[in-house]
């Protein structure tokens, strides 16, 4: 079955034909529009049916009535000169011998009554019909009542057009739900409280018999929010690492973001913050502001974020702990501590340097003892310790023989050994002669070893290959040897 919105010029033709074949099989006069629907500038045919017998004249008038002032045209068909033309003649008419009668170029003018007698040779029959000429209709345009509606604001939106009999409202190709109010003529669309549901394409189409047109889309976004406004990251992070935060929220348009910090304003702008190499004093409240420019609300949501300093943990003291009197060493403190602590040294229970490493130079057997390091978190306050003992010796291994030190304090103490022996038997003899002047001398036991006498040789025969440089060293290790 035909509809008048698809292929109407077919449609009105066949319609045409169908009533002129009726027409014929009944025997009554009668006016067919051809097409139904005619549009300004176009054509259409008043097309006379049901005329029986053969004509002798056809008169057109366009009017309420047949009264002479109505004439359009006679037409005499067997007349040479069958044309005559009547007051409303205009050249655009144009009789045919059926008794039909083409119209071009339509005017809206053109719009009126009009009726058809038909003279046979037996009879006299008279038909009329109304002719409509249709404008197109213009391509409607949609307009809003505001640009950017805000939620449970009222919104209107208006089809604009011309020469329409029917509008039709859709959203996204949908026809429009029962909530918006439509006006009368269906021109305007009102949304009493409208939703962010109610966004999206909006269109109108404008119908009239003639012609049909649809509007472009027109894209309505409702303005909502800021809502559900939240900020995510870690809200504990160790003492020196980076503070990562972001804020978001539900918001059309897209919200604007404004980061604070104990009352101040930090940048940039945006909905993340980076705050790099964090320290006690970057713990804190931390406030996200999201402003909506359109709804022009604005929301603040806030975390506390602690910076956590760590340690100071495993403590060790690394070095060389066994050294012998005149050599180096160094001692090495560490600690897993954020933020790096301080260190202190103690040499039993006396305070030393302020410094990670100890250095000793020239060991002597005072540098024997317990050494601590003392390590102490900035931030924590916390203080952890950690002791090595440091042993110092007089003699080192070096291929089973002695170091020049001992050497020449081995040499030294039998020197002072055989001058006491000296001094002794000297005094012995003094004191002989003084009392038995005549009595020969006596020899004096002098205590001593052949052990004694061979280390006292052994070391004399290396005492020639030490230097002089080591003399001031040799008499204290001489004492000690003697006293110890």
């Amino acid at each position: 079955m035909c509809s008048w919105r698809q292929h109407l010029s077919h449609c009105a033709i066949l319609s045409g034909l169908l009533s002129l074949w009726m027409d014929l099989t009944s025997g009554m006069v009668n006016i067919q529009l051809i097409p139904q629907y005619p549009v300004i500038g176009e054509s259409v045919t008043l097309g006379v049916t049901g005329v029986t017998g053969r004509v002798a004249s056809i008169i057109w008038h366009k009017g309420p009535n047949t009264n002479k002032e109505y004439l359009i045209l006679t037409y005499l068909p067997n007349d040479p000169s069958p044309l005559l033309p009547g007051p409303l003649y205009v050249s655009r008419a144009r009789p045919f011998p059926d008794g039909s009668l083409l119209i071009t170029d339509l005017h809206i003018t053109d719009t009126d009554n009009y009726i058809v007698k038909v003279q046979t040779e037996k009879t006299q029959e008279q038909a009329s019909v109304t002719l409509t000429v249709y404008e197109r209709v213009s391509k409607p345009k949609v307009s809003a009542s505001t640009s950017q509606p805000k939620e449970n604001d009222t919104f209107t939106l208006t089809c604009d057009t011309r020469n329409a009999e029917r509008i039709l409202w859709s959203r996204n190709s949908v026809s429009l739900p029962s909530g918006p109010i439509l006006s009368a003529d269906n021109r305007t669309v009102t949304f009493s409280r409208v939703t962010r549901g109610d966004s999206g394409d909006y269109r109108c189409e404008a119908e009239n018999p003639a012609s049909r047109s649809i509007s472009d889309p027109y894209t309505v976004t409702i303005s909502y929010g800021p809502e559900n406004v939240q900020i995510t990251g870690k809200l504990y992070v160790n003492f020196g690492s980076d503070i990562s935060l972001s804020c978001s929220a539900d918001s059309v348009p897209p919200a604007d973001y404004q980061w604070r910090f104990k009352d101040g304003d930090l940048n940039p702008k945006q909905n993340t913050l980076l705050i790099h190499n964090a320290s006690s004093d970057k713990q804190g409240t931390y406030s996200c502001v999201v402003t909506n420019a359109e709804t022009r609300l604005t929301v603040t949501t806030s975390v506390f974020v602690n910076v956590t300093a760590v340690g100071p943990e495993n403590v060790t003291i690394t070095g060389l702990l066994h050294m012998h009197v005149g050599s180096d060493t160094s001692l090495n403190c560490s600690a897993d501590s954020l933020p790096p602590p301080t260190y202190r040294w103690r040499f039993n229970d006396r305070e030393l340097n302020e410094s990670k490493t100890l250095q000793i130079y020239n060991a002597t057997l005072k540098d024997q003892g317990n050494y601590t390091c003392v390590v102490i978190n900035p931030e924590t306050k916390r203080t952890v310790n950690a002791s090595v003992y440091l042993s110092v010796t007089m003699e080192a291994a070096n291929n089973g023989g002695m170091d020049k030190g001992h050497i020449i304090g081995i040499v030294v103490a039998c020197l002072l050994l055989v001058a006491l022996v000296a001094a002794m038997l000297y005094l012995f003899i003094i004191h002989k002669q003084r009392k038995k002047p005549s009595d020969k001398l006596s020899m004096v036991n002098i205590p001593a070893t052949n052990a004694s006498y061979t280390q006292c040789a052994t070391v004399w025969l290396k005492w020639t290959y030490i230097s002089l440089q080591d003399v001031d060293k040799a008499i204290l290790l001489g004492f000690h040897f003697m006293f110890y």
